[in-house]
Order: structure tokens, then C-alpha cells, then sequence
């Protein structure tokens, strides 16, 4: 079954592999970042009718809502977000990320595809977090957050983690790697 892939930070190395692998996959992928030079840089197969891309700044929860609906509307459901946009951030001279923004992301991103998942009684959303340094304190707020949400959203078949970048690949699809998907490797 093709899944339905969300994935925000879609400019980064790390947001660019996972599109491209889950394309690979055969599977229809919504990218999305804030930074709209870099958007569409390092897809692969950026004219692919799979592939949605959008401009999306995740500290405004209505963009982020309208574009978790465009995606259930053209893909029909939706099983995977993975929230990278933090790390691509942590990482920018830009500095556009004050903690308080890097959580409020998290919880726009996390809030907008509850309810489609729980609709359709199963998804992940997996919450890349950024290295400790640049994180700070809200590294603690990303892990109670995934582990407060992933408890309370369980008995509805959805998951909520938080993933660290060098263990991204093989978290994410692993899980669905048992029989119709390959493992993939590490980018």
C-alpha cells in the first residue's frame, strides 16, 4: 500500500533524503520549508505527480493546518509526518528559531495531524530534534511532548517520537520494513 509521507524541513540534507527515499518507495510525499530559495533543492524527482511541494512557516499553526488538509485532500490520507524543519533551523545563520519557536512548531505540526490520523485509526509522526547544543532546554520540552502525545494518542494507532538525526533513517522506515519495504540505508 502506498503511503502518504508530510515532511517539513524538506531543504535540509535530512529533509531532502527522506523525500527522496520514501519516493523511492513508491509513495506520495508532501514537502514542505520555510525557506522558499532552498525548496524543491536536492528532490530528485521534483516533477513527479507524488510529490506536493509547499512554502510552510510551522510557527503559524493555520498555514500549518491548511497544509496538513491540502494534503489529505490530494493524497487522501496521511501516515507518516516527519517534523524536521527544527534541525534545519538550528542549523541556519538565520537564527529564526528562538526556543519558543522551535516548540511552538512542534506543537502546530503535531496538533494539525491528529485528527486525520486518528480518523483514519493509525499513523507516525516522528519529531526530529535537534543537536543538544542547539537546542537547548526546548530538547526536553520535544521529548516529553512526543512521549505525553504518543501515550495519550496509542490506543488510536498513531505513534509519536522523537527521533535523534543519525538514527532518523533507520527509525522512521524500519518499522514498515518488515516484508514490503527494504530497509534503507543511512544517507
Amino acid at each position: 500500500m502506498q503511503k502518504t509521507w508530510f515532511v517539513t524541513g524538506a531543504a535540509s540534507r535530512l529533509g531532502a533524503d527522506i523525500v527522496n527515499a520514501a519516493l523511492a518507495q513508491g509513495d506520495f510525499v508532501v514537502a514542505t520549508d520555510g525557506d522558499a530559495s532552498s525548496l524543491g533543492c536536492g528532490l530528485s524527482q521534483a516533477d513527479d505527480h507524488r510529490l506536493f511541494v509547499l512554502l510552510l512557516d510551522v510557527a503559524d499553526g493555520r498555514a500549518v493546518t491548511a497544509a496538513l488538509d491540502a494534503a489529505v485532500e490530494r493524497f487522501g490520507r496521511l501516515d507518516v509526518v516527519v517534523h524536521a524543519e527544527p534541525l534545519r533551523q538550528a542549523g541556519s545563520a538565520l537564527g529564526r528559531w528562538p526556543e519558543t519557536e522551535l516548540v511552538r512548531g512542534l506543537f502546530n505540526v503535531t496538533r494539525a495531524a491528529l485528527p486525520a490520523m486518528r480518523a483514519q485509526h493509525g499513523g507516525r509522526i516522528h519529531h526530529i530534534v535537534p543537536p543538544a547544543k542547539a537546542a537547548g532546554a526546548s530538547l526536553f520540552s520535544i521529548a516529553g511532548f512526543c512521549a505525553a502525545v504518543g501515550a495519550d494518542v496509542v490506543a488510536d494507532g498513531v505513534s509519536v517520537t522523537a527521533v535523534e538525526p543519525c538514527e532518523a533513517h533507520a527509525r522512521i522506515f524500519a518499522e514498515w520494513a518488515q516484508g514490503e519495504d527494504e530497509v534503507l540505508e543511512e544517507a
